[in-house]
Order: C-alpha cells, then structure tokens, then sequence
C-alpha cells in the first residue's frame, strides 16, 4: 500500500514538473540532418519550427564517436520586429560553454568555434530563446576529429618498435658450461 502510495505521488509530481515546463522540448541524434564528410568530418542541420508564445528550452543530445572540436551557428528569419514569427535567442551553450555575439533584434544569429566535443559521451546543445506565437530558427554544426601531429605518430612507431624489439631480444639465455 506504501508502495502504491508512493509511487502514485512521484507521478503526480513528475507530471506536475512537466507542466512548468511546457516550451521545453527534447531532441536527439535522430531530429538532427547528419552528413559525414571526408577525414571524419560530420555537419548537422537542426531547428525548430512552430514554437509557441513564450520562452522555450530546446536541448539536443547526441554522441559522436571520436574526440575533436565542434562549430556552430544559429539564425532566425521574421517578416518584421515584434511580429508573430519574431523569435528571440537569448542563448545558446555547447556543452555548457555559452556562445558569445549573438545579435538580438528582427534577425538573430550568432557563432560558435572550437567547442571540444567527446567521444562516446552525450555532447548536448542548449537553445534558450522567445517565441512571440510562432517561432523558428534553424542551426548547423560541424565537427572535426582531432588528429595526432606528426611527432606524435613518430613517437608512438619509434616506441611500438622498442616494445617489440624488446621482446624479441629481451629473453635470450645465455649458457654456461663448466670444465
């Protein structure tokens, strides 16, 4: 009875949280158009379109599968300033970095370069914005594996070849015989 009880009033409550939240939407990998380009490249356009009156949070997840960096933008489109599909972004933040010289007014856009992105993590991207009844925007990000520099490679080719140098010779036995 406890159980029922308590499991009853922890829906109501997350039921309750969800309705506070009402221009918050949630989106993945799948809401996202992802191309691969040459060298491990990735771009995806997003957005959003039809957002009602008031603020909204947009957050996108998504996992990619090597470190490197990230760059973005973002713009909006209206017919004029305060008008119905005049929408605001007040910020936006890459795993948690906010992303500065947004212009605010009729159109907005702003840009975002060198973001670290991590390899099998959930990367996120948050839009905070304003919707006067019918809001849009629409964003691009591209990404870039990091890629080891020259002397990197030549360290790890000089250091697997002492490795296996040193097992090929590290286990010679030497006898020894007595008169």
């Amino acid at each position: 009875m406890i159980r029922k009880t308590t499991l009853g009033a922890m829906a109501l409550a997350l039921s309750m949280a969800g309705a506070s939240a009402a221009n918050a939407a949630e989106f993945g990998a799948a809401d996202m158009n992802i191309e691969f380009g040459t060298g491990g490249t990735i771009t995806a356009n997003f957005g959003n379109s039809g957002i009602l009156e008031g603020e909204f949070t947009d957050t996108y997840t998504f996992r990619i599968p090597g470190n490197g960096t990230g760059s973005g933008s973002i713009i909006t489109t209206s017919d004029f300033l305060g008008g119905i599909n005049d929408t605001d972004i007040l910020s936006v933040f890459v795993n948690g970095i906010e992303m500065t010289g947004l212009i605010i007014g009729q159109n907005e856009s702003g840009f975002i370069n060198d973001i670290p992105i991590f390899a099998d993590e959930f990367n996120t991207i948050v839009i905070n914005g304003l919707s006067r009844g019918n809001g849009s925007y629409g964003a691009t990000a591209t990404f870039t594996p990091s890629i080891p520099e020259p002397s990197t490679w030549a360290f790890m080719i000089v250091g697997l070849g002492l490795v296996g140098a040193l097992s090929r010779y590290g286990r010679r036995q030497v006898n020894v015989a007595f008169s």
